[in-house]
């Protein structure tokens, strides 16, 4: 079973016109296992998505397979964040918008 536990959201990956589903689960795959150095594979993401947005780039919903994976990618991110390595994307969890409020008081 799927849930928002286990999503996370992209910002800055490029986008064209033409861009499929697959398309975009191949580009964040190629993007995490280049500049995060996270070898993973097809069957760690459960799926990625454009979701609507007024900029541009859109976001990327990223699902992960399981918690595991949502995980290792973001704690892999913070880390070379840290470090001060120089990315092309964030990555941040997804929460739901009735959550946001209590995540930004924290």
């Amino acid at each position: 079973m799927q849930t928002k536990k286990q999503n996370l959201k992209l910002f800055g990956l490029p986008e064209s016109d033409q861009e499929k589903a697959l398309g975009v689960q191949t580009l964040v795959t190629r993007s995490i296992n280049e500049q995060l150095g996270v070898d993973i594979d097809q069957h760690m993401i459960g799926g990625a998505y454009r979701l609507p947005s007024r900029t541009k780039p859109r976001p990327i919903l990223l699902q992960c397979a399981n918690t595991k994976s949502k995980d290792t990618i973001l704690s892999r991110f913070r880390e070379k964040r840290k470090a001060g390595h120089e990315l092309s994307f964030r990555v941040s969890t997804y929460l739901p918008e009735q959550n946001m409020p209590i995540q930004l008081v924290l």
